[in-house]
């Protein structure tokens, strides 16, 4: 009797196995949008760029909106009219004022209504010090301490590193066919100076760890591209993050010329603020990586934010106060 059951599910599962088919479930009907891109900073004038979005099928360049009418409003005052300059270009001889909030309305032909708003905050006031004598740090780098005191509860800060360093590189693209070959004079190496953003390596519990991931290695957190701060630990306090980085930093002594380490400490508009860590999350669940092979078969689906109504995109707010070391 087991002998007949158990062979009539052998069976079944053959048929089952077998019968497999392809179906084509047809998506919904693409329907262009228009998309807003624009980032005010109190030293730049007031501008956005207007496009249509593009099916994810092709590649062809995003269309660019030549016909909006956009007006401007500070604190809901009505500014001024962003004129046309080129390719989807808007823009008005204004310098955004950190505590106002601005506001951008596109009327587009054929399409409607768009807007944004988002509110520039004020620049952090901060102190950087070095310290070239610290020990144990990965590849010997420096510590790195920023000072600052925050005081408005509603703006929440940022911070990123950069290191620029000059490095040996070919001279174009073209030049690595011929690696394990005989290199002509014209490929000869060249020194090339070369930026990229650092991991930042800390322990302080003033970060916020949504983007934070311990490293066992280092006994620190570490935190790839830009760092948050957790508005509830920082308020009201003067604080000082001491930090420094995995990858090696431009030397303090016998630098090449245009060596330097950058640290960013910036205040982000609510809007901004909101869209840079939802580009973050998003990154971190990708299911693929940079080489399109399977990273993360857990990752959930994490929608970048927009503040557009009407559309998509960003229209944002930073303050930025920079330290070149």
């Amino acid at each position: 009797m087991n002998s007949k059951l158990n062979y009539s599910l052998v069976l079944l599962l053959m048929a089952l196995f077998g019968c497999e088919k392809t179906l084509d479930i047809p998506g919904p009907l693409y329907q262009k949008q228009v998309v807003i891109t624009g980032l005010l900073q109190p030293d730049s004038v007031i501008a956005i760029r207007l496009t249509y979005t593009a099916p994810t099928n092709t590649t062809a360049a995003y269309e660019q909106i030549v016909n909006a009418q956009v007006a401007l409003f500070d604190d809901g005052q009505l500014l001024g009219s962003l004129l046309y300059r080129d390719k989807g270009l808007y823009s008005i001889e204004s310098y955004p004022k950190p505590g106002h909030t601005y506001r951008v309305v596109a009327n587009v032909v054929g399409y409607g209504q768009v807007s944004a708003e988002d509110r520039m905050p004020a620049k952090p006031i901060s102190q950087l010090r070095v310290d070239t004598l610290a020990t144990g740090n990965p590849n010997n780098n420096p510590n790195f301490y920023v000072r600052w005191q925050p005081n408005d509860a509603t703006t929440t800060h940022w911070l990123s590193f950069y290191v620029g360093k000059v490095s040996l590189a070919w001279p174009n693209d073209d030049c690595q066919r011929y690696v394990n070959k005989v290199i002509p004079p014209e490929c000869n190496f060249v020194y090339v100076l070369q930026r990229a953003q650092n991991y930042i390596v800390t322990n302080s519990v003033d970060l916020d760890h949504f983007n934070g991931a311990y490293d066992s290695f280092s006994g620190s957190y570490t935190y790839a591209g830009f760092a948050r701060f957790n508005s509830d630990m920082v308020l009201g306090k003067p604080v000082e993050l001491r930090f420094t980085t995995y990858n090696q930093t431009a030397k303090v002594k016998n630098r090449k010329e245009g060596e330097s380490n950058i640290v960013d400490l910036f205040a982000a508009g609510p809007s901004f603020d909101k869209f840079l860590r939802s580009v973050i999350q998003s990154k971190r669940n990708q299911i693929t990586g940079s080489d399109d092979v399977l990273n993360n078969p857990f990752a959930e689906v994490t929608p970048i934010y927009s503040n557009v109504k009407g559309g998509l995109g960003i229209f944002g707010a930073v303050n930025i106060n920079r330290f070149t070391n």
